[in-house]
């Protein structure tokens, strides 16, 4: 079976014509059924939140420090993370009760305020694929209830609204049962906390909102967006995540407040002793020695020594106070490392022009200095504690919530998108349409198609009217145009051939394509032009010429006998043999039926045969064997193009290729009359610079 495979652009688009209606009618139906699906769907929208994280170097910072150590930035990875914590989603669980649902007759309620249904409750599903839990509630009275399993086993009788319900998998406390009348049931449906944990990992979008165009600058901005069809239970979920998120981050700040006001007590302590130590050796210095002659620039001297040891301590406070929260090859630490570096060399610069001072002076220079790093750093502690202190009582976290969550925008169904999946659909459907009507099962639909499909076979004739044909008998034969045409250009076609096709064979694939119609008018028809003509009937199966020309069927073969087969002057006739359809094709191939068209073949100008179908049985092949000329006959939107392509191949894979084709039952459609009558009618006449009357 061989199909077709060169598409050419005017194939196509002639298939497209001729399928139009087929194909608007697909269109028309998907785009109809898509805007019923689009009003019948689920809407989707988009809720979204924005969120801001300040900078983890807060307040509780010293702020001498702050102002010469760099600053990592917030990582907003990490936020991430946290926002999507496990314990963070448990929290969310808790308090949206996105695993608590009711249901009124397997009818999920909607939009329902968990909170007026339900108190504390707590749920242990053992593993992530265990099945989900029902209870069912029947309303006893309006304080009163009980409850059944899944099966409607009694669990617990006349429990009371408000009190705790125990289940080997924790405990529920319903608040109200207001749902149904006394006497009524609801159902519990209980949804396994890792899916829903599942569900918010998947569906909880969380992005950077990122206005510089360096990938280093993260910003401090979260989107946080969350697609869903139940608008009110979206923003419930992101500004109650949004909520814990600020609650997790408030607390640990208040460690870290706890944590430094507990350094900075140790520090004041340390420090004060280290200041009272120091003031007692100054003053013991002064009462031996007296007052010490200080010049302008001893004394810048001594100021210098005082703040860079004063910044050195407080760098040390700082890194051990970092130390406890980051790790130490954190940027921070790392930067105030090589700040404390830098400032040893300066003071060990100022050290050696100590030593160039007399011993008086210089032990005067180092209990002073002493004295003054004590003094200043004992009072940035107490500064920083009461700072501490106030920032602890105020709970100020590093985030802040910009935008409550709200909606942004529909997100499906789309129409446009819909629309668009329609007609791409609609495309494919018609494109196989084309293919399986055009190329696969497609039907001749115009005379020009053939040769357009075919174009090493002429046509030498396009036929139309058969139904009036075949009620035409041979006593009121009548000669129409289009067989007319044919016959003349068969002749035409025969002359082409120094008139040596003799022997004719009209057959088709299939049944019911009239080929019959057409031998046996072909053969009246050149009877009347005065050829002499012989007609045969070799479809032993169906075939009925003899009825059209009132004879009876043959009792055996010897019918074949040039002597006894006249009708008329120039038309002779050889019905088929009864019940002799298993014998045709050994008598097609004896030598009584070669010597018969040796004999036939002096005595007529024309010998056609009538054959079964093509497709069917092998007697057309096998008569082609002894034909000059094999003409095929194409039925309009009957014959298929593949079995015309079929049956050229069989007749040339036996070396007797067709010679020509037929084009039977025309009926010209709108808007092509021009151009197939033009283009098939008068093939050889036009050719020949013949014109039929």
């Amino acid at each position: 079976m061989q199909v077709e495979s060169d598409i050419n652009l005017k194939k196509f688009f002639n298939s497209i014509i001729f399928n139009i209606y087929n194909i608007l009618l697909i269109f028309a139906t998907l785009i109809i059924l898509f805007i019923g699906l689009f009003s019948q769907s689920e809407k989707i929208f988009r809720v979204s939140s924005l969120i801001e994280i300040s900078d983890d170097q807060n307040a509780l910072s010293l702020d001498i420090i702050d102002s010469l150590a760099s600053s990592d930035g917030v990582i907003l990875d990490e936020k991430i993370t946290l926002y999507l914590s496990n314990t963070n989603l448990n929290k969310l669980i808790n308090k949206t009760k996105l695993d608590l649902n009711i249901s009124i007759n397997n009818n999920l309620i909607e939009n329902i305020n968990k909170d007026l249904y339900f108190g504390e409750y707590q749920i242990n599903f053992k593993s992530t694929i265990s099945d989900d839990i029902l209870l069912r509630v029947e309303k006893v009275s309006d304080n009163s209830f009980n409850i059944y399993d899944e099966s409607s086993n009694l669990i617990y009788a006349e429990k009371l609204v408000g009190e705790r319900i125990d289940f080997d998998f924790g405990f529920i406390t319903l608040k109200n049962t207001n749902l149904v009348d006394i006497n009524s049931f609801f159902e519990i449906y209980i949804t396994n906390r890792f899916l829903i944990k599942d569900y918010l990992i998947q569906n909880l979008s969380i992005n950077k909102n990122i206005s510089s165009r360096y990938s280093w600058e993260q910003g401090s901005l979260l989107d946080i967006s969350i697609d869903t069809n139940d608008i009110e239970l979206g923003k419930k979920i992101i500004n109650t995540a949004n909520s814990i998120f600020i609650e997790q981050d408030k607390f640990f700040n208040a460690l870290e407040a706890d944590a430094s006001l507990e350094f900075i007590n140790s520090q004041i302590e340390k420090v004060g002793n280290d200041l009272s130590k120091s003031e007692k050796s100054l003053n013991d210095f002064q009462l031996i020695y007296g007052t010490v002659n200080v010049d302008l620039e001893i004394a810048g001297l001594i100021d210098e020594i005082s703040a860079l040891n004063e910044k050195i301590s407080l760098i040390k406070i700082k890194r051990v106070e970092l130390e406890a929260i980051y790790n130490k090859s954190s940027q921070q630490i790392l930067s105030l490392k090589k700040q404390q570096s830098e400032l040893q060399n300066q003071l060990e610069l100022l050290n050696k022009k100590v030593k160039d001072l007399p011993g008086t002076q210089q032990e005067y220079i180092n209990l002073f200095s002493q004295v003054q790093i004590n003094k200043n750093f004992y009072e940035q502690l107490m500064s920083k504690k009461l700072e501490v202190s106030i920032l602890r009582a105020s709970t100020i976290g590093n985030v802040r919530v910009i935008d409550d969550a709200y909606v942004v925008t529909k997100v499906a169904p789309s129409l446009t998108n819909f629309l668009l999946f329609a007609m791409a659909l609609a495309s494919v459907l018609s494109f196989a349409l084309i293919i399986i009507r055009s190329y696969l099962l497609a039907k001749i639909q115009y005379p020009a198609q053939l040769s357009e499909e075919f174009q090493d076979i002429k046509t030498i004739g396009v036929v139309e009217n058969i139904d009036n044909m075949e009620s035409i008998k041979l006593d009121n034969f009548e000669i129409f145009d289009s067989i007319n045409s044919l016959t003349t250009n068969l002749l035409l076609l025969t002359k082409e051939m120094h008139n040596s096709a003799k022997i004719i064979e009209i057959t088709g694939y299939s049944a019911s394509i009239g080929k019959s119609t057409i031998a046996r008018h072909t053969a009246l028809s050149l009877s009347l032009l005065g050829k002499k003509v012989a007609l045969i009937d070799f479809d032993y199966r169906r075939g009925d010429q003899h009825k059209f020309l009132k004879t009876k069927q043959a009792d055996d073969f010897s019918v074949f006998n040039i002597h006894n087969i006249e009708l008329n002057e120039n038309f002779y006739f050889i019905p088929r043999v009864k019940k002799a359809s298993s014998k045709i094709l050994s008598f097609i191939n004896s030598p009584s039926f070669n010597e018969f068209l040796e004999n036939a073949k002096k005595e007529f100008d024309y010998i056609i045969f009538d054959t079964p179908p093509a497709g069917s049985v092998p007697e057309a092949l096998a008569l082609s064997i002894h034909a000059d000329l094999i003409i095929g006959i194409v039925r309009h939107r009957v014959s298929k193009l593949r079995e015309i392509s079929m049956m050229r191949k069989f007749f040339s894979d036996v070396g007797k290729p067709m010679s020509c084709f037929v084009y039977n039952d025309y009926q010209k459609p709108r808007g092509y009359y021009n151009y197939v009558d033009s283009y098939s009618y008068n093939y050889y006449s036009t050719e020949y610079g013949y014109e039929n009357d």
